[in-house]
């Protein structure tokens, strides 16, 4: 499991630096 959606949904807002399509295919991943 990468740490990268977790960085990107945590408390830091790095959310910026990842496109939203990137996002969802993470966290859908890790579901």
């Amino acid at each position: 499991m990468r740490p990268y959606a977790s960085e990107v949904l945590g408390p830091s807002g790095i959310a910026r630096q990842v496109s939203q399509s990137e996002l969802a295919m993470e966290i859908d991943f890790q579901l």
